[in-house]
């Protein structure tokens, strides 16, 4: 079974709570977060992107969970399609 990895962009409350949810899944990996708030900090778990775009250019992301506010969706969603 393949193994689909995830990049969430927005580590806020619904981002972590996702990233808890996903967690769960077999055949599913969080393996980057992109959030401003964390630039200076650092995980085992995951890579931290400050800047959602080049959380976008890595290309071992499988599928990319939008979790910013809303007004942002679109142009994440566009740039990542």
């Amino acid at each position: 079974m393949k193994t689909y990895n995830i990049g969430i962009i927005g580590y806020g409350g619904f981002g972590k709570f996702l990233h808890h949810w996903w967690s769960k899944l077999e055949g599913i990996k969080v393996t980057a977060v992109s959030d401003r708030s964390l630039k200076d900090e650092s995980s085992q778990e995951f890579r931290i992107y400050c800047h959602w775009q080049d959380l976008l250019e890595n290309p071992q992301i499988d599928i990319v969970s939008i979790a910013t506010p809303p007004a942002l969706h679109v142009e994440i969603a566009c740039e990542a399609m």
